[in-house]
């Protein structure tokens, strides 16, 4: 594949590689790292409840993209009609991060937009994605109107069939 500059290999001056364009149209750096500098593909979000393995639930859709800048991730995801038939009514996870998160990092949050989820009456100061250190996976949470309790969303708490989950976070890689 060419670029659109229809150079496929850039030297430094003294004749070596600096970088080159795969054949998806990455851009990799020599000397900067192991793998793609940028990247961007795609990725499937699973509903489960466990964060490896375990039940997962049927959706009518599920999709995600992501955007890795050298260590810099960003996702984006978008789950409709989640059935939850079949899953335990405990916690539930999203599984199938295209990047663990990084292992020597605390942890990040990220936006999560949401229909058919029944918030518990504590649960009034908002629900992100949270991701914690050296994860693959995003834990659903609501924050309690004390403003820092956080509760793991359970699958009792989706309207199996009709709920819905859109959202994004940014995070670092190792």
């Amino acid at each position: 594949m060419s670029s659109i500059l229809g150079v496929e290999t850039l030297q430094h001056t003294n004749g070596t590689t600096a970088a080159t364009i795969d054949s998806s149209g990455n851009l990799i750096l020599t000397n900067a790292g192991s793998g793609a500098f940028y990247q961007t593909g795609t990725w499937t979000p699973v509903i489960s409840d466990a964060t490896s393995g375990g039940n997962t639930a049927s959706t009518a859709s599920a999709s995600g993209s992501y955007t890795k800048i050298g260590r810099l991730v960003t996702i984006n995801l978008f789950i409709t009609d989640i059935n939850t038939s079949g899953m335990g009514t405990g916690n539930f996870y999203i599984q199938g991060l295209p990047f663990a998160s990084s292992s020597s990092a605390g942890q990040y949050g990220g936006i999560m937009l949401f229909n058919g989820i029944t918030l518990l009456n504590d649960e009034t100061g908002g629900i992100a994605f949270q991701l914690l250190q050296g994860d693959n996976y995003l834990r659903p949470v609501a924050m309690e109107n004390d403003g820092g309790t956080k509760n793991v969303l359970n699958s009792s708490q989706l309207t199996s069939g009709s709920a819905d989950i859109s959202g994004s976070i940014t995070y670092m890689t190792d």
